[in-house]
């Protein structure tokens, strides 16, 4: 995997720097945007999931170590819901804390909680912008379909 330098050059995909701990974590919200992801890390023999694996499940966290040993988490949220974003989200603050050797068990949650909270503070904001861009766009094509309807009807009414 290449050392990563500007994740932001990938178009419409979220990515941020990892803070205190490095690192990258990117959001993927459909096939062809965690495809983009896989190609630009260029991670050679990486599995991916199937088309049918991707369209099935409601979200994965997978993750790769940089050359330079930094880290690189990739979400993936495929059922355009908030409690998915953040269940997902949360496997990725366990991985960071992992990859770090920080402890998460009964009395030392708080570094996780901190995570958890600045992660979903960063990808609620483009996650909802995106999904009512398309809930927008497929209210307008309703719409139009109907109107289109509409017209028929009425022709077809006029022609009786």
């Amino acid at each position: 995997m290449p050392v990563l330098k500007s994740p932001k050059a990938l178009k419409g995909v979220c990515s941020i720097q990892i803070p205190i701990f490095g690192g990258y974590v990117m959001l993927a919200l459909d096939k062809g945007q965690f495809d983009q992801i896989m190609d630009y890390l260029k991670i050679e023999n990486a599995e991916r999931p199937s088309d049918d694996h991707f369209d099935k499940c409601l979200g994965f966290c997978t993750e790769y170590e940089n050359k330079d040993g930094s880290q690189c988490v990739i979400v993936a949220v495929n059922d355009w819901r908030l409690d998915t974003l953040v269940h997902e989200l949360s496997h990725a603050a366990f991985m960071i804390c992992d990859h770090k050797g920080v402890e998460t068990d009964k009395g030392k949650r708080e570094t996780f909680a901190y995570l958890i909270d600045y992660l979903f503070a960063e990808f609620y904001p483009p996650t909802t912008q995106r999904w009512q861009a398309e809930e927008d766009k497929r209210q307008a094509a309703e719409k139009k379909a109907k109107r289109q309807n509409a017209a028929k009807d009425k022709k077809n009414d006029s022609a009786r």
